[in-house]
């Protein structure tokens, strides 16, 4: 409604629950990107173009459709200030699941997540 002044949101919930916080969590960010670099330039990357976070070489790499980027945290500091829309698929990678295509079963029994 755009005649209100401000936002507001009330939740009556009988238990705090994880998925709680993490939803409270982020209707309060104010940030829905991540800086990251290619290079010596900086970009906005908003979490909703992130298909994928991942360790390679001791780098954290942040993958677009297009893009790749270097993030210059380590996995676990990002981890906790994701949207819920990310999960962790491995130590070392983190998806967005709204990316992922489908779930490839290989012969020896591992997955293969297709992402869109």
């Amino acid at each position: 409604n755009s005649n209100l002044n401000e936002e507001k949101a009330e939740f009556w919930i009988k238990k705090m629950t994880t998925k709680i916080e993490q939803i409270t969590k982020e209707l309060n960010s104010k940030q829905d990107f991540l800086w990251c670099y290619q290079d010596r330039d900086a970009f906005q990357v908003k979490y909703s173009d992130i298909f994928l976070i991942q360790v390679e070489n001791e780098k954290t790499q942040i993958y677009t459709q297009s893009d790749k980027y270097i993030f210059k945290e380590r996995l676990y500091q990002i981890e906790n200030n994701l949207p819920s829309d990310f999960i962790m698929a491995s130590r070392s990678a983190i998806i967005n699941y709204r990316k992922l295509d489908h779930l490839k079963m290989l012969e020896n029994g591992n997955l293969v997540l297709v992402l869109a």
